[in-house]
Order: C-alpha cells, then structure tokens, then sequence
C-alpha cells in the first residue's frame, strides 16, 4: 500500500508540485519553511480527508487561492482531494466520488509523529479521547458510526437542555435523546474497554524497546459506565443537567490515565520519559491497526529526533526499522538522517526541498 506519487495544488506552500517516491523510507530534509511537514500533512489529507494540524479546509489553501487539491497513488489506486471555498469537499477513490468520507476511513492507514503530539500526554481529556477514538474508528466501522451518531445526539441533547432553561418541558424528546445517547454509548464504551485490552501488551512493548530498558507503565481507562448504567446516569443527572444546560455524564467524559512507576506520566515525569512514551504510543497504535486491518499504516515522523539523546534516537529509528511498511520521515539536518539511517542505505531515499 505505498504511496507511490503525491501531487500538490495550492496546498500550504506549494503552488504546483509532484513528487515521486521509489523506496521504502522517504528522508524530506529543508531549512524550517521549506515545506516538509506541509508533505506529510498532504500524506494524511489523503488518508483521512482532512489535515492533522487544522481541519479547516481554508487554513490549508495557499494564501490568496480560493481552490486546492492533492492527489496521491497507492499501487493501484488513486485519491484525490478537491477543495473549492464555497463548494462541498470533494473526496474520490479511482475517480469515484465517496458519498460519506468515513467510508474511506480505515481504507489507507497512517500513523503520524509530530512533536505537537506531546499534548496526547500534557494536555486534556478530549486531546487523548481524539487520539485514540481515531484508532479504533479504522479498525471498527460500527465504531466509527456509533461515534458520529453519539456527537449528534449529543449536540441534540445539549441544545434541548440550553433551550429548557432549567425546566423539563417535553420529556418524549428527551427520552429519544437519552435512548440515542444510551445505544450508541455503549457501543463506544465497550469499543474502548475492548481496545485497551488488546492494545497494552504492544504500548509496553515498545516503551521498552525505545528505553532502553524496562519500566512499569500503565494506561487505563476510566468511565463513568464502569460504575452505573448510561440510561441511569442520564435520569440520576437531569436536574443538574437541566440546570447546567449540557450533558454531564457520558462517554464524551470518558479519560485515559497514563502511569509510570504507579504515578501520574503527567505529574511526575521526565521530559524524555514523555517523549519515549509518546513513540511508543504511536508504534503501538501501527502494531494494532497491522493486527486488525492485515495491512501496514504508513508511518509519518515529523522533526521527531529533534532534541532527542543519541541512544533513544538509534533506538526508535530500529524500532521504525524493524516494521514492514513505507516511512516518511522530515529533519533539517540531512546528516542526522543519512547517519541514522546508515543500515538502510538501499531503501531510503533522500529529497531536499
């Protein structure tokens, strides 16, 4: 499933451009602006029919355009993006426009690093709630549906509570919101207790392979459905969500809890311990899409062995080595690449933008 063309049409930097790629690792190597994470983003448009950084469409034009597309093929098929401001995006597969783009979920898996991603880690709930709902959402089209149908209720819900001002006014509305959010909560809740079971072993596997060497970590997940049914929540909780005018219960308030030592990854912590956390959490994410889909995730690193220690730099560069799929990989300093990736010297390719 490489990736053997990608065309740009005002897309972030670039005007027109078309590149090749021959070999199984694609070193990108610039100055900062050059345009190199501008590719990988391109690489994930085409995966996800949308940018990783922005999902709106118009902050991904060319300044001063009002159209862009990307283009990309993979073995025998072709994807292509069509933008236009003021018109609906436009997503097609050989040249057959997709009705629904989460049909194409899943389709052409990728795995994405960025330096930014350290916010899976230090920032908040929702933040790692994206994160990994993205995951099973490529393995799990029910999942996927659940997910979109759940935010809708949701939203539902919440404007029929803003809208209360505190007093119940149609209870039969109400119960087809509840009984939305109660079929197709569960559906994520056992998704996700599912997904953690599967996907631990490979999280620990990994951090300790990058490491060096072995740690007790930990990722478990917390829901409110753990200790009471969602459709006795929601009836326990309506009084005090009428009176705060949204949801206060559900999965959407689901969390991840990340542990070293039996302690908070957040709280206690290196900054090389997070960041040895996060590949590994992103190595583990390509081990379980591979287990699930029978196909390998392009693998996407973006400036990742910057401000890395030379060991843990060797260690992850063998650890992305080792798997069997087509790496994109972007640094400024093209000897940092060359020397890392001296045992690959056959399959890496070097573009300098």
């Amino acid at each position: 499933m490489a990736l053997k063309r990608l065309r740009l049409y005002n897309f972030r930097n670039y005007s027109e451009q078309t590149l090749d790629f021959t070999k199984k690792i694609v070193c990108l190597s610039g100055a900062n602006g050059s345009g190199k994470t501008n590719v990988l983003e391109a690489i994930y448009y085409l995966c996800f029919t949308k940018a990783y950084r922005s999902s709106l469409d118009k902050h991904n034009m060319r300044h001063g355009c009002t159209e862009m597309a990307i283009e990309g093929w993979f073995a025998e098929n072709r994807i292509k993006c069509i933008i236009k401001q003021g018109v609906k995006k436009e997503i097609f597969i050989n040249d057959k426009a997709y009705q629904k783009f989460s049909a194409h979920i899943g389709k052409f898996p990728a795995v994405i690093i960025t330096p930014d991603d350290i916010h899976i880690i230090n920032g908040y709930s929702p933040d790692r709630r994206k994160y990994f709902d993205l995951i099973i959402s490529q393995t799990n089209a029910e999942y996927l549906q659940a997910l979109i149908e759940y935010k809708k209720s949701l939203q539902q819900r919440n404007s029929f509570l803003k809208s209360s001002k505190g007093v119940l006014k149609d209870n039969d509305l109400l119960e087809i919101y509840n009984d939305s959010l109660v079929q197709n909560g569960s559906i994520l809740f056992e998704g996700r207790k599912k997904f953690i079971q599967e996907y631990l072993p490979q999280l620990k596997k990994h951090f300790e392979q990058i490491s060096g060497h072995s740690e007790e970590i930990n990722l478990e997940y917390q829901s409110q459905l753990s200790e009471q049914s969602f459709k006795d929540s929601l009836n326990e909780n309506l009084q005090k969500d009428l009176i705060l005018q949204r949801t206060s219960v559900g999965p959407h308030k689901d969390e991840y809890d990340f542990s070293l030592k039996e302690m908070s990854l957040k709280q206690s912590a290196s900054q090389g311990q997070r960041k040895t956390f996060l590949f590994a959490l992103k190595l583990a994410e390509y081990d379980y899409l591979l287990s699930k889909l029978d196909r390998s995730a392009i693998l996407l690193l973006d400036d990742v062995f910057e401000k890395l220690d030379a060991n843990r730099s060797q260690r992850l560069i063998d650890c992305i080595l080792s798997k069997d799929t087509q790496v994109f990989i972007t640094d400024t300093h093209k000897e940092r690449l060359k020397q890392g990736l001296a045992s690959a010297k056959g399959d890496t390719q070097l573009i300098e933008l």
